[in-house]
């Protein structure tokens, strides 16, 4: 309260106690209700609307849109539904708070035209968390080839973190789901999204699948795949040990990759000989990798010059009985981690050499090894020798 003359003042602050401005509140209702009739289809931008919108679209993807700008994108949504570039701004002027807004922003899901994979995995991305506008993504992505979806991959992988964990579902419920992918084909499903039930695009057909059981599905179908989200999947599983790590680690996050891998592994188990094939050569990998950090771990031990860690490196990949389950200078092929169109056979222990200078991010007891190993072409017939870091 303030006093001026014989009078007081009392001052209000328009904020109320949840934070949230009352002014743009008002302002919002009555610019989505007075845009959100059915004349709205037939309105066209001026030349100047179009130049705001055209820029508008072009902005990255981490530009954050002002009231107005979200405003004329509303207005002129079912002009914009014609350009699958505008969908991810669309999504993003909405308030999918206010259920009537909601309503119709899922309506316009059903007629935008369908964005590419490269546009639809933005949202999947930390700025969508709406159930229904993650699973259109997951329905357009599943458009993407294999090729298309291995350029994807890592970030969907990191995309995983973004999802509503209780949704990441059993292994059990999806074994049903993975039998009745090999024979009922990715596409071939008649599933569309009805705009007259949100839970239709929730539950109906492919569309219900998480981004988990979809990364899983499509891996089972594609070694390469397989191979890189195995990878990708257990370096999210590692349990950091160095304080610094740890403190940065989510509990939760951690414990919500270790259900996918195991989902994962499980459906690779459960399927068919081929399905059972890529689980066999991905535990046959994780052997030659784990025995491989533990014998690097053996040198970086030893004491001595950087000389005397080479020959003991070197004595410890030719003795057969280094390791109980693996001779490193010959073992049976398996597609290189790297790399999985390339066989390895074994690493030739002359040629193998730590490294000068290892990378300051990586643990202090470890060392970098630079080998060269037997390897294969799946194309080539005849064994070829190549180096490989």
């Amino acid at each position: 309260m303030k006093r001026s003359g014989d009078y007081a003042v009392i001052l209000t602050d328009i904020d109320d106690s949840t934070g949230d401005n009352i002014v743009e509140i008002k302002h919002h209702k009555l610019a989505r209700s007075l845009r959100s009739g059915v004349s709205t289809r037939e309105l066209k931008p001026t030349s100047g609307d179009r130049d705001a919108l055209y820029t508008i679209i072009t902005y990255p993807p981490t530009t954050i849109l002002s009231t107005e700008e979200k405003d004329l994108i509303w207005k002129f949504r079912f002009y914009l539904s014609t350009k699958k570039k505008a969908l991810t701004k669309f999504i993003k002027c909405v308030n999918w708070k206010v259920p009537g807004e909601e309503r119709q922003a899922i309506e316009m899901l059903a007629v935008w035209s369908p964005p590419d994979p490269e546009d639809a995995l933005e949202l999947l991305g930390p700025a969508f968390r709406h159930p229904i506008v993650r699973r259109y993504a997951i329905r357009r992505l599943d458009d993407a080839g294999d090729d298309d979806l291995m350029l994807y991959i890592l970030q969907l992988v990191q995309a995983l973190k973004y999802e509503n964990l209780s949704e990441v579902e059993g292994p059990s419920r999806h074994s049903a789901c993975f039998s009745e992918s090999s024979i009922h084909p990715r596409g071939a499903d008649d599933t569309v999204l009805d705009p007259r039930s949100d839970q239709d695009v929730l539950h109906t057909g492919e569309s219900r699948q998480c981004l988990a059981s979809f990364l899983v599905r499509r891996a089972c179908e594609n070694s390469t795949l397989a191979n890189n989200l195995f990878w990708y999947l257990s370096i999210e599983c590692e349990e950091q040990t160095d304080s610094v790590s740890s403190a940065k680690q989510d509990g939760h996050v951690r414990e919500m990759y270790v259900t996918v891998m195991k989902m994962f592994t499980d459906a690779l188990s459960n399927g068919d000989i081929l399905w059972q094939e890529r689980r066999a050569f991905i535990d046959r990998q994780k052997i030659f990798i784990d025995e491989l950090i533990s014998l690097i771990k053996m040198v970086a031990r030893e004491s001595g010059n950087r000389r005397k860690k080479t020959d003991k490196l070197r004595t410890l990949l030719s003795d057969s009985d280094t390791s109980p389950r693996i001779n490193f200078s010959n073992f049976g092929a398996i597609p290189f981690p790297l790399d999985p169109t390339i066989l390895i056979k074994g690493i030739i222990p002359e040629k193998t050499r730590p490294l000068e200078q290892p990378p300051p991010h990586l643990c202090r007891d470890l060392i970098l090894v630079w080998w060269d190993a037997r390897v294969s072409r799946h194309s080539s017939g005849p064994q070829c020798h190549n180096s490989h870091n």
